[in-house]
Parts: C-alpha cells; structure tokens; sequence
C-alpha cells in the first residue's frame, strides 16, 4: 500500500476507535474537581427535526444559561458576521480557478444558489457552502440552536459563546484560499445528490446518536472535515476547555456544539476527562 494512503487508513482508524470508547449519546453530563453540575449537548447545526428530547429538555431546566460555540444572541453578531464573510479587497475565488473551472462553478452555484460566481466571487467559501445548504435538504431547514436559544429566551437566561466570530472565521481562514476553492469546485464537479446523500448519512447517524460514525463520515473522503481537522475541531476543543471550566465552576451551564466535536482523543469529552472532570452519557429511556 502506498505510504499516504497506510498513513490515511492508519488516521482514521485512530479516529474511529477513539470514537467507539464512548457510548452511542449526544448529550453528557460534566461535574466534579469543583464544577458546577453542567451538560455537553452534540448538535448538527441543520436537521429536518430539531425537536429537542425530553433529557435534552430536563438538561436545560436544571441549568443556568446555555452556551454555544458563538453567543447568538449578541447585537453585533451580524455586523461581526459581514465584516469577515468577505475576502480582502483584491482576493477572489476565480483567480484560484481555470477558465474551464469557473464555468463548472459558475454554472453549479446559478443552478442551486441562485447566484453566479460573479456575485460570489469574493465571498468566503465557507460562506457559499452555507448558501448551498437548503439545496441539500428535502425538507424545511430546523435549527437546533435556534431550539436551544427559544429555550433561553423563555426562562429569560443569559447565552454566552465558546469562542468569537473571529476565533472562528480563523479558524477558516488556516486553511489556503485556493484548497477552499478547490472544494467548492469539487462540491460542483460531484454534483448536488453527493451532497444530499452525504446529508442523509449524516443526519441519520446523528438521529441514532452515533458519535463514531458521524465522526468518521466528516473526516474520511468527502467530509467536511477532510484533511483539516486540526484546524476545524481540534485547536478549537483545545481553546474551550479552558472556557468550560471558567463558566462551569461559577455556575451550571447547557453547552451546545456541533457533535463532530464531541469523539476522539482530541474532542471535548476526552480533553475534559483528561483534566480530572467526570463527563458520562445521558442515555436515551
């Protein structure tokens, strides 16, 4: 077997076996060494049903104030939104793509965005790829954290985020111009049902709370999290572990983030375990 691909197989092998120590659940309980009982909810950011369990329900009254990776709630979320959704001046998409290639996206992002490359040409891929999105579904878009901010609202609670608008479009921004390009263009070249699939996938692994096959689905080939996990899941887990333990030890709180970074050595649960912090499985009656 060729050296990188021994390499690969040996990664996510590493990946799905971290994985599978854990047990099939999206929602943990986290306390001890002087926190704050709290809980650690995995979301999937779009889903045909978000409606929220009755553990995840009984979770969140039994806490103080919900915290998600941005706090949603902010007035200057959108203003911080637009100001880093667009590239610097002078950068664009097209110059990291062929004549041929542009058409190939032009055409795609006309057909299922609505919108030419012309318009999008200097808008952050991250940002396309979430235009893209209703494209991908066959149902209405539900949010689980617009449920678990709706939930915040109604018992008046405060909601605080894990990182800034900034930690994160960093965190996008580690990766090269033209390998974002580049995706965007293979999204394009695989066509739409890939996408559908892989959605299917994944909100069927995520309904059945399977942390270790969500994990691999978004790091294997065709992931969202391909070849950049470091950067996407691991440093940031990293950066809210120390956020977690400040929030937690004043007071009990409801944290909500994508459940990708949830599993493996380098996920939440591990980190927080790592620290001397109990983190079990609220299972399923």
């Amino acid at each position: 077997m060729h050296k990188t691909a021994c390499l690969l197989a040996f990664t996510l092998l590493t990946l799905c076996a971290a994985a599978q120590e854990l047990e099939n659940a999206l929602l943990w309980k986290v306390g001890g060494n002087g926190l704050e009982t709290s809980y650690i909810y995995g979301t999937m950011h779009v889903l045909c049903d978000a409606t929220l369990t009755q553990q995840v329900e009984e979770a969140l009254d039994s806490t103080q104030l919900v915290v998600l990776e941005l706090d949603m709630d902010s007035p200057t979320l959108q203003a911080e939104m637009m100001k880093r959704m667009m590239f610097p001046k002078g950068e664009t998409i097209s110059k990291h793509l062929t004549e041929e290639e542009y058409k190939i996206l032009d055409t795609f992002l006309k057909e299922h965005a609505a919108m030419g490359l012309a318009l999008l040409d200097s808008m952050a891929p991250i940002m396309i790829e979430s235009i893209l999105i209703p494209s991908m579904m066959d149902c209405p878009m539900q949010s689980i954290e617009g449920n678990l901010m709706a939930h915040a609202k109604r018992e008046q609670e405060e909601v605080l985020g894990l990182e800034t608008v900034d930690d994160q479009f960093d965190a996008f921004d580690a990766i090269p111009i033209k390998e974002q390009a580049q995706s965007l263009l293979k999204k394009a070249k695989d066509g739409i049902e890939k996408d559908k699939a892989m959605f299917k996938k994944m909100q069927d692994a995520y309904m059945k709370q399977d942390l270790s096959a969500l994990m691999l689905m978004m790091t294997s080939d065709g992931g969202d999290f391909m070849e950049n996990s470091e950067v996407l899941l691991d440093n940031r887990n990293k950066k809210w572990i120390p956020r977690i333990i400040e929030i937690s030890k004043k007071q009990s709180a409801f944290y909500g983030v994508g459940a990708a970074h949830l599993a493996g050595e380098s996920g939440v649960i591990q980190l927080l375990r790592k620290e001397g912090y109990t983190v079990t499985p609220v299972l399923a009656n």
